[in-house]
């Protein structure tokens, strides 16, 4: 059986909860072949793991780079009017609200077989597309009012949220999306056109980490991207064969967005006991240990901050952070903060570990700080290490 996992911004790239859930499910599934489709946003591409040897191939697709009005290319592609504008106008449609799974779904086919043709690049560039996108925009009363700078941002992120779509992967009998969302366009695609099923595992529910993300934004920006966030997982849920998640929490929300509930089955997450348990080497007193990526969604923040209230109380405690940094910019903002409430002696970012049950261990409280998870294996690791 020859399988596809798609993992955007995870395995084997990225630490997490997430990434030990695909290595290890590749790994006790040693008698069936898996491609993995990898969707990364940095330049670090070292494994973080062993790859394990059924993986095949990994399908690597990178995203984030800028993209300008200027280098737009006025070469005319026969494809770009007759197929291409067509296709991603009735796209639109859907996740504006405007039209069917069915509809929207065959849009998607026909935009993947021209991506793979023309390389979503080529046709993202065209001078064409911008005029289109300022068409289509300037048509509805709401998006209208988006500013330039949002306009060419909102262009840019389609393009990335679609880049999947470009591979040409052949055909699988099972398509594996950790990700309700555009990358599990793939699943879709290959369902229709290849009879492949597919399945989507949340551990955590895309559209609620998506809202996150536009906290900040402008009113016309954040509607139009909520929106479309909403739909595309309604997208996912919709032609899923079966949908896996790790609690009722994001049950709740999936059946909210219109997943059928006969589709949905829970999968808590689970812990190896026998590397997880406590350690008699002593917990070091006022300790705080949080395990965890330097990302926004982490709400490392929100941890600095109560910790100047705690050492107010208790001056002798100490904060220790594990994890790896997956946003610089982030981390430069986490030291800043630390800087400024007083607690360089009290808040400690300790890296990467790769035997974080030491770290569990030498805490007197373990904290998870994170704005949105669903049931977080770093909680589950800590309570069995006591």
């Amino acid at each position: 059986m020859k399988i596809l996992l798609i993992l955007p911004g995870t395995y084997p790239y990225r630490v997490g909860g997430v990434s030990t859930w695909a290595h290890n499910l590749i790994s006790n599934l040693s008698d069936h072949k898996f491609d993995i489709l990898a969707v990364v946003d940095g330049i670090d591409l070292t494994p973080k793991f062993t790859i394990p040897p059924n993986v095949e191939r990994i399908y690597l697709v990178k995203v984030g780079s800028s993209i300008s009005r200027n280098n737009y290319s006025h070469e005319f592609m026969g494809d770009l009017r007759e197929e291409f504008m067509p296709s991603l106008r009735l796209l639109l449609d859907y996740l504006l609200g405007r039209s069917s799974c069915e509809l929207a779904a065959k849009a998607v086919c026909r935009l993947q077989r021209l991506f793979v043709k023309h390389g979503e690049e080529v046709l993202f560039r065209s001078g064409e597309t911008w005029s289109f996108f300022k068409r289509y925009f300037s048509g509805k009363d709401w998006l209208g009012n988006m500013t330039i700078r949002e306009l060419n941002h909102t262009i840019r992120l389609l393009r990335d949220l679609l880049k999947p779509l470009e591979m040409d992967l052949g055909s699988y009998d099972i398509v594996h999306s950790a990700l309700a969302g555009f990358s599990g366009l793939i699943g879709i695609v290959q369902k229709l056109e290849h009879g492949a099923s597919y399945i989507l595992t949340e551990h955590a529910i895309y559209y609620k980490e998506r809202i996150y993300d536009l906290i900040g934004c402008g009113g016309p920006y954040r509607r139009f991207w909520s929106t479309i966030f909403r739909r595309i997982s309604e997208l996912n849920y919709h032609w899923a064969d079966r949908i896996v998640t790790v609690s009722k929490s994001n049950m709740r929300w999936q059946k909210e967005l219109g997943a059928d509930e006969k589709k949905i089955g829970i999968i808590p997450n689970g812990v190896d006991v026998d590397r997880f348990k406590p350690i008699s080497r002593g917990v070091d007193r006022w300790s705080v240990v949080s395990v965890t990526r330097i990302d926004p969604l982490k709400d490392i923040i929100n941890l600095i901050e109560a910790m100047g209230y705690v050492v107010g109380e208790i001056p002798e405690v100490r904060c220790y952070i594990y994890g790896p940094v997956t946003d610089h910019r982030y981390m430069d903002h986490c030291e800043a903060r630390v800087s400024d409430l007083g607690l360089k002696d009290h808040v400690k970012f300790m890296g990467n570990i790769s035997n974080p049950e030491l770290a569990y261990n030498r805490g007197w409280v373990v904290v998870q700080p994170s704005m949105s998870e669903g049931a977080p294996i770093a909680v589950i690791e800590a309570m069995a290490c006591g």
